[in-house]
């Protein structure tokens, strides 16, 4: 600790007040250390004196957070070209203060996570949906997740029950569950994980059944007539066949 005070030209040391000297700010870790490609998620980096930090600067850009002397809370901005082709990339985030600028630590951006399908089941009076997702290393909580599903043409919030991580050959698959909606018809899904965010449409697989259905009727009874048409031709064929030899026959019998 120092005492500063304005010095007057006579020498006299005017309002003097004491300034504390303290350590700069450093980072010990992140969590989580990752972050989808559109950005969004809430992640918070531990370390000490991270109250003095004016902002942290990530992706070119500074980003204002929530702080406190060992936490810097902060919402990842976008970084949609940091995953070209499921390449994975890191960030280093940096510590903005008054009149200097420190390394942090590193954060990985990952693709968007993709999910597939859905399908819903009723259970009891509520409405349970398992959605399908591709294996990723994101790590997603339930608490990151907003779901919204269209039921009879009405959105309704899902409420995220369960994740299961698959492994390399499977799906992960994220089960919500639809209060006293148990004899709706469902028609989308919409997922939000931060600024990402999918629409996932029913598959009416009675529609395509039928429509299958009706194509092979179709061909079938195009088989059906071009055998029945093939078959009285032949039978004709075959009558005026008998026909002219018999009318062949009878010519020669009257030149005899």
């Amino acid at each position: 600790m120092m005492t500063v005070c304005a010095l007057l030209p006579d020498g006299r040391c005017v309002g003097s007040q004491p300034v504390m000297y303290r350590p700069l700010p450093h980072c010990t870790a992140i969590s989580p250390s990752n972050t989808w490609a559109s950005g969004g998620r809430k992640v918070t980096i531990s370390g000490e004196k991270l109250d003095l930090v004016d902002g942290i600067e990530l992706c070119g850009n500074v980003h204002i957070g929530n702080s406190s002397s060992e936490r810097f809370e902060f919402c990842t901005p976008p970084n949609l070209e940091s995953a070209p082709n499921g390449k994975l990339q890191g960030e280093l985030i940096l510590l903005c203060l008054a009149n200097e600028i420190r390394e942090c630590v590193q954060l990985t951006y990952l693709p968007n996570p993709e999910f597939t399908s859905f399908k819903a089941t009723p259970v009891g009076s509520d409405l349970r949906i398992v959605i399908a997702k591709k294996v990723d290393k994101l790590n997603l909580t339930g608490l990151e997740l907003n779901i919204t599903a269209k039921v009879d043409d009405q959105q309704h919030q899902c409420e995220v029950e369960s994740i299961i991580l698959g492994n390399d050959m499977a799906e992960d698959s994220v089960t919500c569950r639809i209060s006293n909606q148990s004899k709706g018809s469902i028609q989308s899904v919409r997922i939000e994980v931060g600024k990402f965010s999918k629409q996932l449409e029913e598959q009416n697989t009675n529609k395509y059944y039928w429509i299958l259905l009706g194509v092979f009727a179709f061909i079938a009874l195009i088989i059906t007539g071009v055998l029945l048409w093939v078959y009285h031709f032949k039978k004709k064929l075959s009558a005026d066949m008998d026909k002219y030899l018999d009318t062949l026959e009878c010519e020669t019998r009257n030149e005899i």
